[in-house]
């Protein structure tokens, strides 16, 4: 496509040309004519010389005059009678020429006293232009004077003109295309610099810079700049509200993708990271084939693509296993799926589920024992006062495990139906832990299984000396259940704890070499009702427990302002608590 430079460039050139053409044909046609009219004025008056000579001299006068000019002049000289016989010519042997009296201007000078003609000539074989008038002579005869002039001379005269002008021409032309070529730049630079400025709005710099001298180039860079500021704003408005859009769909616990009709990504929040095989943002503009790596998903889509919108539930195993609903949507640009994790909610649901059924065998087992003893209490009189002790001593035990189990629900209900508000009294931690491990030391797990505690003398924090005391035995004792439930009878077995400060905060370690966590259990350790082992475990074994051990202590130590969690670890498990100093 050309520029307006080269237009205006080809436009100058055209008018350059036309007028070098106009000035070749018209200024030679008007020289043409100049030199015609001066030949014919040429003639006229020579042949009016030679009538008065005529008239006065005779032929012989004629004769005398003519044969003088003869050597340097180029006009023909002619004198014919009547009857159309050549009887005198300054150029040819009248003798050779023919009967002049068809001769136009002869015929027309015989009747009218005057005649002209325009035409080749065969005798001297030249374009001449002929003029003839009846004269008398000294006697009275009657002759036809005819004169002519041949017109090569013009011809030469006029190439020699036409060539004068055509350099004068190209000379004024070249100057009028350099200064169209000026004038031009001046025009087109000024929009050059508006279209760069303009192109530069692409990669987000408004900038239109100054203004050209011209009234429409000036106008048009303010429209252009008032339209800038206008995209600017607009864009930065689109940015910030992408950014919004962005922020909150990363921060939704669902999945959310988004394929244009090419089938690429355009988008996917974080939330469905585990279905991509490539981070969020590598995957956009891949096709969506090539990234997802959950086949339930991509048949889902596929099905989309087809116009059939559809939702399925489906179990993903991958490191995990997943439970997800997925839904596709079609929409104007393509397709949109969302991905809900039901994962956490299938397994507290069958953790609460397994925990009515656990609890409920745990309360129908000591209900029994107190069944069978009062039973044998009543209906067996013979019975000594010391069997009648033993089963009093057996419904007594087994009313305190259901009283432990009924304290423990009801603390933790407790902490979860409002905000917790420990007591503020000064508790020294490192004197909390070393209580607490020479009370594990005693536990009838613990007595091959070797516990340390690796703490400072003092370290001083706010908060309730007996719910801090619940807390951290409830992970103690976790360690020390765990870590026999691996190593059973045999030595090996190590529960560590270890507190040291971290800026503001104090940081309670407590290791254990133990069966560990499983990995899909490892976010939702801290659920209610959910216990640390699974049937598939290689260390089988039930240890018994209801899963709230953990669940009170995450709500004991969140409402002290800390945190606790679970660290990664290759042999055993490692529980973190932060707590701020005092």
């Amino acid at each position: 496509m050309r520029t307006l430079k080269g237009k205006m460039t080809d436009l100058v050139a055209i008018v350059v040309v036309l007028v070098l053409i106009s000035g070749w044909f018209f200024i030679g046609k008007n020289v043409e004519n100049q030199l015609y009219r001066q030949a014919e004025n040429s003639l006229f008056s020579l042949m009016e010389v030679l009538s008065a000579v005529i008239e006065e001299d005779g032929i012989h006068g004629l004769i005398s005059n003519a044969e003088r000019w003869k050597a340097g002049a180029s006009n023909r000289i002619s004198l014919i009678t009547f009857d159309g016989t050549v009887i005198y010519d300054n150029k040819l042997d009248p003798k050779t020429l023919d009967n002049h009296a068809s001769r136009p201007e002869i015929r027309e000078a015989m009747l009218k006293g005057f005649g002209k003609d325009l035409r080749y000539s065969r005798s001297i074989k030249e374009e001449s232009l002929y003029m003839a008038r009846s004269v008398a002579d000294n006697e009275g005869r009657p002759y036809v004077l005819r004169v002519s002039l041949p017109l090569s001379y013009m011809d030469q005269a006029i190439f020699e003109a036409r060539k004068s002008l055509l350099f004068s021409l190209l000379a004024a032309g070249c100057i009028a295309l350099v200064v169209g070529l000026f004038f031009s730049s001046q025009i087109s630079k000024p929009l050059e610099d508006l279209t760069k400025e303009a192109l530069k709005n692409e990669k987000g710099q408004f900038s239109i810079g100054k203004k050209a001298n011209i009234l429409e180039v000036f106008k048009l860079s303010e429209a252009l700049e008032n339209m800038s500021k206008k995209l600017e704003k607009t864009m930065e408005d689109l940015k910030r509200e992408q950014c919004y859009l962005e922020s909150l769909l990363d921060s939704l616990p669902i999945g959310v993708m988004v394929i244009d009709k090419n089938e690429k990504i355009r988008y996917a929040n974080s939330a469905i990271s585990y279905a991509l095989r490539e981070a969020p943002n590598l995957s956009k503009d891949l096709p969506f084939q090539s990234v997802i790596k959950i086949p339930e998903l991509i048949n889902l889509l596929e099905k989309a693509f087809q116009g059939k919108d559809s939702k399925i539930t489906f179990t993903s195993i991958n490191k995990i296993e997943r439970y997800l609903q997925a839904q596709s949507l079609t929409i104007k640009w393509g397709v949109m799926v969302v991905i809900t994790d039901l994962t956490e909610r299938i397994l507290l649901e069958e953790s609460r589920k397994a925990f009515v059924a656990d609890a409920g065998h745990e309360l129908q087992t000591p209900l029994a024992i107190i069944r069978g003893a009062a039973e044998l209490l009543l209906e067996n009189e013979k019975m000594s006062h010391q069997e009648a002790k033993e089963l009093a001593k057996k419904i007594i035990t087994q009313q305190e495990r259901m009283t432990a189990l009924v304290d423990d629900l009801l603390l933790l209900s407790r902490l979860e139906s409002r905000p917790h508000q420990p007591k503020r009294e000064k508790v020294n931690l490192a004197f909390l832990l070393k209580n607490l491990t020479e009370e594990a030391k005693n536990l009838p797990a613990a007595e091959k299984i070797t516990i340390t505690c690796a703490v400072p003398d003092e370290a001083a924090i706010l908060g309730d000396m007996e719910e801090l005391r619940r807390a951290f035995w409830n992970v103690v004792e976790n360690a020390v259940k765990y870590t026999r439930k691996r190593f059973q009878d045999h030595k090996g077995g190590k529960v560590t704890l270890s507190l040291k400060k971290e800026g503001e905060w104090f940081l309670v370690s407590i290791d254990d070499n133990g069966v560990g966590i499983p990995y899909e259990l490892k976010d939702i350790i801290f659920e209610r009702f959910q216990r640390g082992e699974k049937d598939r475990s290689r260390y089988a074994s039930k240890t018994g427990g209801y899963g709230l051990g953990l669940a009170i202590a995450q709500r004991i130590i969140k409402g002290h302002g800390g945190n606790i969690y679970a660290e990664e670890k290759e042999e055993g498990a490692r529980f973190c608590i932060k707590l701020h100093c005092a």
